[in-house]
Formats: structure tokens, C-alpha cells, sequence
């Protein structure tokens, strides 16, 4: 194995920091800035397995959460100045509980050291499969280890699997100096994991492949090929997998050009393990063509479907007098990607040598990316969101409190379910300590309910009405009506209608409705004010003119009592009786085709949804 190559590949892991972005997926990347208003916790430092040194040089590089629960891995060194691969189990950001990964067992029968884990993936239940590499008779060999996190937090190692060797191909080297690594695996069920890792070939070349857990063992490897117009049909690095579905997957790396070098992103869809043609990926138009500065990294992903993916990661530009490094996003449509890049900073012209570090979305249009950039003060990291179109200005992650910290990086987030992400990564201060922290950042929510109404039904009742919140994935569980000023709720609801049956007449009542997410997220209540009506009292000045074989009946609206609605009118001659509704602006009404000399009586009342006045009695006779 070309040994600058081999450690370039197993250091990119741990280079891997920090910043955030959000993006949504579309045929064309649009830029546009906004404010960002999410709230991010102080990170706090993690628990270290027992053994640990005073400077432990603790990191944290991958994540997986199920719901809230979230499990990190990364690396501390122990009191020998072994560094060793650990896990930590957070709940929505807080700490719970950390243990150390111990490796297959090598040639001699006891624990294989060093051992590096690379990369950690979760489904419910909480199972997890931590993938990894140790070293025996100075070999790298790959392994899988698996756990689960009991409802307590408390971690168990599933039996067996601590002594997990990863299947290799049949074209393995042989040679004592060969090695072989797993660096990322995705599961999506307790039956179906991808592992991708690389290894020395017998032809002295480095290859690539995968292999599929079934729920019972890992099935045959498959190698991956790289773009044909790479360097080595074999050689390239993968760095993320995302699944659409159970078992279809893309699988994410970097190659190099052949004749150029130059580094260029690619992607091979995989279904249940077996590889597709892998595809390269554009990068933007201001991207170094110098081959031995291309440096693609820090690739995080994210896919939709089989034609809707989201891809960041980092490259070289091509600016003068010096290229740095910037942030770029490619964005699958169909069949095509579209590449742009990202200026990741809070001041873009400050904020240089961008690199983002890992991307979640909780939707097809709201993502977030973490990373960091370098500033005047250090290495500083933050987060930033993709919303109705936009990048947003970046929240930027603030140090821990009594500490003077130089640099600040995020490794890796989740976000566990809409508008809450949980991060990890670690700091360092002047003095050279560095230590591993977690943290949760929460998403600006969205605006609670809209449309508000509110309509009176009777004298005592009162329906308030609203249209939901535009909220992404979760949905609304329930939405709380409360009375200003009463602490009780007038209703609490999955429906978006409340019955109020407690108002009275000639009361103001101010209504606030406020909405909560199925994941617990509580969402700025919507207030309206409604003036609750008193019936009407009856009007007044009420008199009836007898006309030729008509009526003319005339009132004027009462000065009490609450506003009519309408007019309630029953003419009564002999035996026939009939009924009118006037409008509540009327004052007169005629009433024809009535008999000659025969007297009518008339009954007038006023109305609302409130109730109905008194009646009043007037009698008039038709002339012929």
C-alpha cells in the first residue's frame, strides 16, 4: 500500500471539524442571506471511560441517534498513552454514560491494540454496529462490533460480536505488511447493514468494497469500482453512505484523476450490496484544477430518493495569491447534480479555509450542516440552516464557560427529529488540553398557528378556529387554547377547532393558541380577541300604518342589550300567519296583498347568535 496514501486515508477521519449549513434539494443552489435565530446549548465536556489521562486528547467523530437518544464515538488516550476508541450515550444533549470499545482478540489471544473506530450507525431498538480497525502482527485488520443502549442508558455488548472480523475479498494481499480498514457503515434495519472499507490487494494495489449484513452474518464482499478515467480502477475513498430506502444506498467518496490527480467527489449507488456505475460529481467553477491541491474532503450526505440527494463537502479554489479551502454543495435533481459553492461564516471574507463536516436533514427542503472556518480568534464552528430558499446567517457555537478555547470543532450532528440537532466534536485552549464535548442545537422554529377566528355560537358558547403551523416531518400532536389571564385550558386538542361553552355576553376574552410537535417542540402561540355579545333588547318605537291591502310596520333598534344579528317579523291575519327575516340594518318593512279591513297583528323581535329579545305586539288594519 502506498503508505502517503494510507495514512492520508486514516488521519481525513479525525481532520474531519466542523460548521453548519442547511440546504434544501434543487436542479439549482440559491444563495441568499438571512438571520438565523436557533438557540445552541454551551457544548459540555463528556464522560471518559475509567483509565482515562488527565489530558485525555478526547475527540468525538461520528454520531447515530434513535429519537433522542443519541450515541458518539471518538478516541481518548488512557494513562499508558494508548489512545482508544470510546462511546458516549447522550439524551437530547446531556450526558449519560461513556464506554470504552475494546477490539477483536489478536494472534496471542488478548485485546488487539491500537484499535480505531470509524464510524457508528443506529436503528430502534437501540441496536448499534461500530465498525472499526486494530492492529495484529502489525497488520490493520478490519471488525464490527455491536451494542445496544438499554432504556437506562446503560451499555451492552451484544455476545460474540466483540471478536467480528470483517469478510475480505478472495484477492487480499497475503503479505505480512498488507492492511485493511472499514471506514463508514450505514444500517437502516436490524437485517440490513452496508459496510465500505478499502484493503491491499494481492497485485500490490489498494481496492475498495463493500459488504451487506443480512441480520444473521455478513454476506460475500463486493469491490467497488471507481469512475473509469480514475488513477486506480480500485482506489478511491469513500466517506459517507446514505439509504432512501431498506436496502438502496449511495455510497459517497473521492478519486483522483488519472494523468492530472486532481480529486474529484463521485458516488456509486449500491442496492442490497451490489454496485452500480459509479458517477463523478461536478464541483464550482473556481475550484483548483492543480491536482496535488485539490483536496476533496470532509463529504457528508444525504438522499431523498433515488434521483433526490444532497451532498457538502470541502475543496481548494483556485484564488490568488493563495487558494484556500471553501465549503461547495452538490444537488441531485433527477438524473442531474448541480454544484455551488457556500461561503460558511458569519463574514465571508473573514471566514477562510472552510470545512464542512456533517450534513442532516429533516426534510427533502430543511437541512443542517456542521462545520468550522478559521477566524481571527482561532478555529471557531457553527451551524447553518436552509429555510423557504435560503442559507442563513450561522449561529456560531460559543466555547465552554471557563475555559480560554482557542478552537472550537463540531465533528458530527444529528438531527434527532424537526428543529432539534444534537452535536459532538471537541475543543483546545492555549495550554494545549483538548477534550471531547456535546452539545444541542435547536432549529428556529416556525411560526405557531395562523388564520386564527374566532366565532360566537350561543349566549355562553364560542368556537375558536385556526390553520396549522407549517412545521416539517413531525406534525402537530396537540394545540393548547388558553383564556389570557386563566391558567386552565379551554381545550387541548389534536383537531383545529375549540368549543368554548363558559363565555358571557358583554366580555372581552383574548384567545391564544399554541401548538406542539409530536417530538415535544413548542411552537409561539397565536392570540385574537373576541368580544363576546349580549342577545339584543327589543326595539323600540314600534308601530304599524295599515296601507291600501298592506302594512308598513317601523321600529328603531334598542339602545341595549347587544347588536342584532336580524329581524324576526310574524304577520297573523285570520288564519293565515307568515313569517319574514329582515336585515339587522333594516328600520321598516311593508308587508302586501293583505286583505281589506281585516286587522293584522305583527310580532317583532331582534336576534343574535347570542339569544332574542322581548316580542312586541303592534295591530294595524289594510284599507280597501
Amino acid at each position: 500500500m502506498n503508505t502517503s496514501y494510507a495514512i492520508r486515508r486514516r488521519l481525513t477521519r479525525y481532520v474531519a471539524a466542523s460548521l453548519m449549513l442547511a440546504a434544501g434539494v434543487s436542479a439549482t443552489v440559491v444563495t441568499s442571506a438571512g438571520a438565523a435565530t436557533g438557540t445552541i446549548s454551551l457544548p459540555t465536556l463528556t464522560l471518559l471511560p475509567s483509565g482515562a489521562a488527565d489530558n485525555s486528547h478526547a475527540m468525538l467523530t461520528k454520531m447515530s441517534c434513535v429519537n433522542s437518544t443519541c450515541m458518539s464515538i471518538g478516541s481518548y488516550e488512557d494513562t499508558n498513552a494508548i489512545t482508544r476508541p470510546y462511546v458516549v450515550v447522550t439524551v437530547n444533549g446531556s450526558v449519560l454514560t461513556s464506554q470504552r470499545i475494546e477490539g477483536p482478540l489478536d494472534a496471542t489471544n488478548s485485546t488487539a491494540t491500537p484499535v480505531t473506530a470509524s464510524d457508528i450507525s443506529c436503528v430502534a431498538g437501540i441496536t448499534c454496529w461500530v465498525v472499526g480497525s486494530y492492529t495484529t502482527g502489525g497488520r490493520l485488520r478490519p471488525f464490527v462490533t455491536t451494542l445496544t443502549i438499554s432504556t437506562t442508558a446503560a451499555i451492552a455488548w451484544i455476545p460474540n460480536a466483540l471478536v467480528t472480523n470483517v469478510p475480505l475479498p478472495n484477492n487480499l494481499s497475503a503479505s505480512s505488511s498488507s492492511h485493511s480498514d472499514v471506514l463508514t457503515v450505514k444500517c437502516t434495519t436490524s437485517n440490513f447493514c452496508l459496510l465500505v472499507g478499502q484493503y491491499d490487494t494481492a497485485n500490490s494495489t489498494v481496492a475498495t468494497f463493500d459488504d451487506v449484513w443480512n441480520g444473521t452474518s455478513w454476506a460475500a464482499p463486493q469491490v467497488l469500482p471507481a469512475p473509469s478515467n480514475s488513477l486506480d480502477p480500485g482506489l478511491w475513498v469513500p466517506y459517507s453512505i446514505s439509504c432512501w430506502d431498506t436496502t438502496d444506498c449511495n455510497i459517497f467518496g473521492e478519486y483522483r484523476v488519472t494523468g492530472s490527480f486532481l480529486e474529484i467527489p463521485m458516488v456509486i449507488p449500491v442496492a442490497s450490496g451490489v454496485p452500480g456505475t459509479p458517477v463523478a460529481l461536478p464541483l464550482p467553477s473556481d475550484a483548483t484544477t492543480n491536482g496535488n491541491a485539490s483536496a476533496i474532503r470532509h463529504l457528508s450526505s444525504t438522499c431523498f430518493s433515488a434521483t433526490s440527494c444532497l451532498l457538502t463537502g470541502s475543496y481548494i479554489n483556485n484564488h490568488t495569491p493563495l487558494p484556500y479551502t471553501e465549503t461547495f454543495v452538490d444537488a441531485m435533481t433527477g438524473t442531474k447534480w448541480n454544484s455551488a459553492m457556500e461561503s460558511l461564516g458569519p463574514n465571508s471574507s473573514n471566514a477562510v479555509n472552510q470545512t464542512p463536516s456533517s450534513l442532516s436533514c429533516v426534510s427533502a427542503t430543511t437541512c443542517v450542516v456542521a462545520g468550522n472556518y478559521a477566524s481571527s480568534n482561532g478555529n471557531a464552528a457553527g451551524f447553518w440552516t436552509y429555510d423557504n430558499g435560503a442559507w442563513n446567517t450561522p449561529d456560531v457555537l460559543p466555547g465552554l464557560d471557563g475555559q480560554i478555547t482557542l478552537n472550537m470543532y463540531v465533528n458530527t450532528l444529528s438531527c434527532v427529529s424537526s428543529y432539534v440537532c444534537t452535536y459532538s466534536g471537541y475543543v483546545s485552549n492555549q495550554s494545549g488540553a483538548q477534550a471531547a464535548v456535546v452539545g444541542q442545537y435547536d432549529m428556529a422554529l416556525p411560526h405557531g398557528v395562523t388564520q386564527v377566528t374566532v366565532a360566537q355560537t350561543s349566549a355562553h358558547g364560542a368556537t375558536v378556529s385556526w390553520a396549522p403551523p407549517a412545521i416539517i416531518g413531525t406534525g402537530i400532536s396537540t394545540y393548547v387554547v388558553k383564556r389570557t389571564g386563566e391558567g386552565t385550558p379551554v381545550c387541548v386538542t389534536s383537531s383545529t377547532t375549540c368549543v368554548d361553552t363558559t363565555v358571557m355576553g358583554g366580555t372581552s376574552y383574548t384567545y391564544v393558541v399554541t401548538s406542539i410537535s409530536n417530538d415535544g417542540q413548542v411552537l409561539s402561540g397565536t392570540a385574537v380577541v373576541f368580544n363576546a355579545v349580549n342577545a339584543p333588547a327589543a326595539p323600540t318605537h314600534v308601530s304599524a300604518v295599515g296601507g291600501v291591502k298592506s302594512v308598513t310596520l317601523k321600529w328603531t333598534a334598542a339602545t341595549s342589550g347587544g347588536p342584532a344579528s336580524s329581524y324576526v317579523v310574524v304577520v297573523k291575519q285570520g288564519k293565515s300567519t307568515k313569517t319574514y327575516h329582515e336585515a339587522s340594518s333594516a328600520k321598516s318593512a311593508t308587508f302586501s296583498a293583505l286583505t281589506a279591513k281585516v286587522a293584522v297583528h305583527i310580532t317583532l323581535v331582534a336576534t343574535n347568535v347570542a339569544g332574542t329579545s322581548s316580542v312586541v305586539v303592534v295591530s294595524a288594519v289594510p284599507k280597501a
